[in-house]
């Protein structure tokens, strides 16, 4: 089993770096928290500058030959500031067919 420090980084603190001590042990803690304000920091940065939405074809849901199947192209998309990477199509089968005529799909990524 694994010897983790508790994660207690705080967002709302607005951290802004870690300073350290000449001549002492580095603690796991402060690295972990250097981490945490490093990865809220780049976030922040690629949502202001790219805000969210999905890069080129990326998780587009397209139909298929089949009514019962559909697919979302593979792709990147930022999704507040986080890089989210599609490395392959999904196909998604066996969706049922409701009786009654014709039907509207709505499908949340």
């Amino acid at each position: 089993m694994a010897d983790i420090v508790k994660d207690d980084f705080d967002i709302s603190q607005d951290y802004v770096k870690v300073i350290f001590q000449r001549g002492r042990d580095v603690p796991d803690f402060d690295l972990n928290v250097l981490q945490d304000i490093e990865r809220m920091q780049r976030r922040r940065v690629l949502e202001s500058i790219f805000g969210n939405g999905f890069i080129s074809t990326g998780f587009q849901v397209q139909d298929s030959l089949n009514p019962n199947e559909i697919s979302i192209t593979a792709g990147v998309a930022l999704i507040q500031g986080e890089y989210i990477d599609l490395e392959s199509q999904i196909q998604v089968q066996n969706l049922t067919t409701p009786s009654g005529g014709p039907r509207t799909d709505v499908v949340y990524l």
